[in-house]
């Protein structure tokens, strides 16, 4: 009976010992895992704080993004405002230039048109003959310009060129509504009437009129 109950007190020992020995395990796991789950909740929070600095930075950048954008678009507004201003300040100084020198071709056709019918009056061919020389180059060098006289005796009289400062009565009836004097020359300008040429105009008189 002591035999028995010797081996059963070592038996005891030896259950108690292996759960000793399984319960220290089992605390020595629990604080390992323990260790593990503190590293990654440690490095979980480095993540969020890394995420968090990240999504500052994030706003910084599309902040001055912002900024940078209102900046070039009131930069470009600018430029523009002063290209437009300054095409338009060009446009106007070219219109300018154009009309002065259209006002001077004109002005210096008008002379030689004035002259020439003082040559004719004259009877001066020699004086006539020079100054068709000089219109006919002027003529030439306007039609380049794109302006051209208008207003030659025998035409057909259009209200779109010519002025009818008098009515001249005929019996032929091919004269009828042609140009039979200038009285002051008309000028066209790309596409466009400078001034309707002043004349006087054929008309056929009609059988009430006679």
């Amino acid at each position: 009976m002591f035999g028995t109950g010797k081996k059963l007190d070592q038996l005891q020992q030896t259950v108690q010992g292996l759960i000793n020995r399984e319960e220290q395990k089992d605390k020595e796991r629990k604080e390992q895992e323990n260790v593990v789950l503190q590293r990654i909740g440690g490095q979980m929070e480095n993540l969020a704080e890394a995420a968090g600095k990240q999504e500052t930075a994030i706003e910084d950048m599309l902040d001055t993004w912002e900024e940078w954008q209102e900046k070039l678009e009131a930069q470009a507004g600018n430029l523009q405002s002063k290209l437009l201003e300054k095409a338009e300040k060009e446009l106007a100084d070219k219109m300018r230039q154009e009309h002065i020198l259209l006002e001077m071709t004109v002005s210096a056709w008008d002379q030689l048109f004035n002259l020439k019918l003082a040559a004719r009056n004259a009877g001066d061919e020699t004086w006539l003959r020079q100054l068709k020389l000089a219109e006919n180059g002027l003529k030439e060098k306007a039609m380049h310009a794109g302006l051209q006289q208008t207003g030659r005796a025998g035409e057909r009289f259009s209200y779109e060129i010519h002025e009818a400062l008098e009515r001249i009565d005929t019996d032929q009836p091919d004269l009828d509504m042609t140009v039979a004097e200038v009285y002051r020359p008309g000028y066209w300008y790309l596409g466009r009437a400078v001034r309707k040429a002043q004349v006087a105009v054929y008309r056929t008189k009609t059988e009430e009129e006679a």
